[in-house]
């Protein structure tokens, strides 16, 4: 790639080129910034007239050059990225992160997620082109304590049908406060197509539907009953689309490797074992003694069989191949205990075999107490051995292999996936065969109870080996399954056939500025954009039920505000639920309003402004710790004051919400407050100040009643008065 970066400090001499002829601009790195910076201003409307420092730099890219402008003040900062024409493709300024209070005191944003997505409309008015737009049906909005903010991203469309560019806007608050985008330019040669095609919606339909393909087998239910049900699945198949013009069905990924060669062969190799060497108890004759800790763990290595006793045993598996190898060390290391507090100790035997050009490695993991073979796995470069052996000959020492390895299995494994030769890099190959073999029942297979042996090309031995097998599986019927036909309709069923331009490789001819440059560049092919349908949906399908032949969807997370199933009759339900949409509340179906008020239900009120829910029916000691740490932070109460069950009155319930909003140093002041409630000759002097500013701020009218018990509805009334204050 190639990248150019030219650092230019913009000042007012520069702007002044703007005035010069067109021919002079185009010769002058300052002019070429001045404009594209008039531009991007003038485009967004912006005022940078308080900014104190601006820098430009240009990078000169593949296909254009780019214009990073960066204009800043002390932390303030504003900074756009845009093509040399001006079009704007990345935008973003400082901000108050929504989430960024510390321990301010929130308040309940006066604005809604309604304002920003206006905010995002108008934005992208200004910066698209006049062919461009996108929908805007979908997007990602918050509530927060200090403010909203909104997520929008999306397809580009071009003369109204999708595109592979996208865009992202952030708003907070109203205001944009990012952008990016991807552009023509920088993404593609050639122009784009015309929107009209001769090609049938439903042509294109059945063609694309020939590409999909479904496999039925086992496969573990969701719910932990250790049940396995039949399902349709999806094979991981090409991506293909059919072209607009010429009605042709085109393979995208195979295009895409053989022109471009963009998806290389990942590099090979087997990773080396990484167990944690366990530590070793020694006795120097001055401890002691043992602590009941140390002689469970000591106990724990009962019966494990030194390196050298476990050698014997693994050299003895001939499928191995390490008579030519050298045992280099040995790790043991404890796992989990299980219920009857015993550990299971494996030990990683690790070989090597010293060689001309590379070394091998070889790593046996084994179970420390028995010999028994927990995994194999080995490293040889890439591209660095022929093969000896065929892959039929490969796929039979490996079933040999399982006949002597697991032969209380084999029965009901067969054959799942192998390599795939005409995958392969003829000068890149791995120095293995890689097989697949699953356990089948019914007929059917389930693959997660699988043998994976990797077979070494060099001399057909044992290159990796790994096992997962789950004995506790109980298998549904075979009986009542519906056809393949039926679920592959089904299957179809779930997609759009959408008209759209796709980026696909095409040949570079030099035929113009780019296609020269990129020529100069050893490029042979690059992206163009081409009318075309694809498969698209919303959502995530992972299957087909094969009994009732129905699609399976995954139900996406959202976050969702708390809902109360008690609040129908309580005059505190609209505050409860305002509290609600912004995440403060309790960690429960009910919230009782009427429940006598303590302290640690407050408490887990406050906790909530600051992102935790909790249940103070429920909670352990740690979390009631954290929540009252995070309290003392706030200033609401100091460690003295903690009393966890507790009731509190009124005056108490003020004073906490007041010290927690920042008041408690002013309403401690003596001498300055005056108050209008009919009670105010009985509220104590301390307590004057803070039901002077209660009344200010509307938390409490008429009646102070401070030595009244409250409840946690007329709380949660409260403090969602003080968040809503001006």
């Amino acid at each position: 790639m190639l990248k150019k970066m030219l650092s230019l400090l913009l000042t007012a001499a520069l702007l002044g080129a703007l005035g010069a002829p067109a021919n002079a601009a185009e010769a002058s790195a300052d002019a070429k910034l001045a404009r594209v910076t008039q531009t991007v201003k003038q485009t967004l409307n912006l005022d940078t007239s308080g900014y104190e420092d601006f820098q430009g730099e240009c990078y000169d890219e593949e296909l254009v050059p780019t214009w990073n402008l960066r204009w800043s003040s002390g932390d303030q900062y504003l900074r756009a990225e845009a093509l040399e024409d001006g079009t704007l493709i990345g935008f973003n300024q400082s901000y108050d992160d929504l989430n960024a209070w510390g321990w301010k005191f929130p308040k309940i944003p006066q604005r809604d997620a309604n304002a920003d997505r206006t905010a995002a409309e108008a934005f992208l008015e200004k910066v698209l082109r006049e062919y461009e737009s996108v929908e805007m049906d979908s997007f990602e909005a918050e509530e927060s304590l200090n403010g909203s903010g909104s997520s929008f991203r999306g397809t580009i469309l071009f003369n109204g049908l999708p595109t592979s560019l996208y865009y992202n806007v952030r708003v907070v608050n109203g205001e944009v406060v990012r952008f990016s985008r991807t552009v023509p330019e920088n993404t593609f040669v050639g122009g784009v197509p015309s929107p009209e095609t001769g090609v049938a919606q439903s042509q294109a339909a059945e063609m694309l539907k020939e590409t999909l393909k479904l496999r039925l087998e086992y496969v573990e239910t969701k719910d932990d009953s250790g049940q396995a049900v039949l399902r349709y699945v999806p094979e991981e198949g090409h991506v293909y689309y059919v072209d607009g013009v010429s009605g042709e069905l085109v393979d995208l990924t195979e295009l895409e490797e053989n022109t471009i060669n963009k998806y290389a062969n990942a590099m090979g190799g087997a990773a080396s074992d990484t167990a944690v060497p366990s530590a070793k108890a020694e006795d120097s004759g001055e401890s002691g003694g043992f602590s009941a800790a140390e002689e469970s763990g000591i106990q724990q290595m009962e019966g494990v069989l030194s390196k050298e006793e476990l050698n014997k045993i693994v050299q003895n598996v001939e499928a191995f191949g390490l008579k030519s190898y050298t045992l280099a060390g040995a790790t043991y290391s404890v796992g989990e205990k299980d219920g009857a507090g015993k550990a299971e100790v494996l030990c990683a035997l690790r070989y090597q075999k010293l060689g001309e050009k590379y070394d091998r490695t070889r790593t046996v993991t084994v179970d420390a107490r028995s010999g028994e073979v927990k995994r194999v796995q080995s490293f040889v470069p890439w591209g660095e051995q022929e093969p000896a052996l065929t892959l039929e000959q490969a796929q039979e020492k490996a079933e040999v292999f399982l006949q002597a390895f697991c032969p209380e299995r084999v029965e009901s494994l067969e054959l799942y996936d192998k390599t795939d030769l005409e995958t392969l890099d003829e000068e890149n190959l791995p120095p293995y065969y890689w097989f697949l073999f699953a356990q089948k029942v019914n007929g059917y297979f389930f693959p997660d109870n699988l043998y994976q042996i990797f077979i070494d090309t060099s001399d057909g031995s044992v290159y990796c080996l790994s096992c997962e097998w789950n004995e506790n599986i109980s298998f549904g019927s075979a009986e009542g399954i519906v056809s393949e036909q039926t679920a592959m309709d089904a299957w179809m069923s779930t997609y759009d056939v959408t008209l759209g331009y796709s980026l696909v490789p095409q040949p570079v001819t030099g035929g113009d500025a780019v296609s020269k440059r990129l020529v100069q560049m050893g490029m042979s092919y690059f992206h163009g954009l081409r009318l075309g349908y694809t498969l698209t949906r919303e959502g995530y399908f992972y299957g087909v039920d094969a009994k009732s032949g129905e699609p399976l969807e995954q139900e996406l997370y959202s976050r969702q505000s708390s809902t109360y199933d008690d609040l129908a009759d309580s005059s505190a339900k609209e505050a409860v639920e305002q509290l609600a949409r912004f995440g403060v509340g309790y960690d429960s179906t009910s919230f009782r309003p009427g429940k006598s008020l303590t302290q640690w239900d407050l408490v887990c009120l406050l906790y909530s402004l600051d992102g935790g829910r909790l249940d103070p029916e429920t909670t352990e000691k740690q979390e009631k710790d954290n929540a009252y740490a995070t309290a003392y932070r706030m200033g609401a109460l100091t460690r003295s004051e903690r009393n966890d069950n507790a009731a509190l009155t009124r005056g108490q319930l003020v004073k906490i919400l007041l010290n927690a909003a920042g008041f408690g140093d002013m309403a401690r002041l003596n001498g300055i407050f005056t108050c209008a409630y009919s009670d105010k000759d009985r509220i104590p002097a301390e307590d004057l100040g803070y039901a002077a500013i209660a009344q200010a701020l509307g938390l409490a009218e008429g009646v102070y009643a401070g030595s009244q018990g409250t409840t946690r509805g007329e709380a949660a009334v409260m403090l969602c008065k003080l968040l809503n204050r001006k």
